[in-house]
């Protein structure tokens, strides 16, 4: 039980760290500078805190099925469905095509002919609506 209570109690500890600490303007990414970008900051939102709720679920059936003999078929049977369905759950997904960022980025290398210290908004391949901003010296390269 208290292994349980940990866990539940570590995972919204953890959770309200990251999120205090996520607001933190030295892990606003988009600000980085390439250099900075080298060295991963590895404090996220809930990845420790989804994991302890996680392993909440399988330690609460390994207590269940050691104090209770008679219920141990139940609890494996439990495990193995949570393992089915996780399994289940990969579903692989064809990423998505570059033409859209490709004809994009020619688009806007095309447009720095007039100033070519400008800086363009190249579309990225979730959308029209998702903008990289590029300076035209990447954009000729």
């Amino acid at each position: 039980m208290v292994a349980v209570l940990a866990l539940l109690y570590g995972s919204i500890v953890s959770w309200s760290a990251s999120f205090v600490l996520g607001a933190n303007p030295i892990f606003f990414y988009s600000e980085l500078t390439q250099e900075q970008l080298g060295e991963a900051r590895l404090t996220r939102w809930g990845t420790a805190a989804g994991l302890m709720l996680g392993a909440t679920l399988f330690v609460a059936i390994g207590m269940v099925a050691r104090r209770r003999p008679d219920r141990r078929r139940g609890a494996f049977a439990a495990i193995g469905l949570i393992v089915i369905v996780m399994a289940a759950n990969l579903v692989w997904t064809e990423p998505a095509a570059s033409d859209n960022w490709e004809t994009s980025a020619d688009e806007a290398a095309a447009t720095c002919t007039d100033n070519p210290d400008a800086v363009r908004d190249v579309a990225t391949p979730p959308g029209p609506d998702w903008v990289v901003p590029l300076p035209c010296s990447v954009l000729k390269e």
